[in-house]
């Protein structure tokens, strides 16, 4: 394999899946935003009543997860303008995503950006009674 040399253009035979591409400008760096251990949790959805204490359950309630994340997320991209962003590790914490409901707004939000986007999983989204192939559907 020789490595991919400047202006050199790449076809991809139809057979290749791909499920999205970035294209930049001629002669532009491609910035990519890697955003790690969200960690969005719904105490609302918290599965065990003395997992977490009141301080805790008032933090991570249900209608503060836009406050507490998502306008982060937000104004981190506002900010630098990416390309692509990576969402690594620890998007959402499964114990307290039983239903889904905050993967499933959380990936609504990061289309609404209308900049490509990709998940990578860790260990905490797979403790959602979901399970890692409907997180994977979604």
């Amino acid at each position: 394999m020789k490595p991919l040399c400047e202006g050199e253009i790449i076809t991809l035979p139809e057979a290749t899946l791909v499920d999205f591409m970035v294209e930049v400008e001629e002669g532009r760096d491609i910035s990519v935003l890697q955003l790690t251990d969200t960690q969005i949790m719904d105490s609302g959805q918290k599965r065990y009543p003395g997992r977490i204490g009141t301080a805790e359950t008032n933090y991570w309630a249900t209608d503060m997860i836009e406050e507490r994340c998502l306008n982060y997320i937000g104004e981190t991209v506002e900010a630098t303008n990416p390309d692509l962003i990576l969402l690594t590790g620890d998007i959402v914490y499964g114990e307290f995503d039983d239903n889904g409901s905050a993967l499933l707004n959380l990936v609504e939000y990061m289309e609404s950006l209308n900049i490509p986007w990709a998940p990578i999983m860790g260990n905490h989204e797979n403790e959602s009674k979901m399970g890692a192939d409907w997180q994977c559907q979604v």
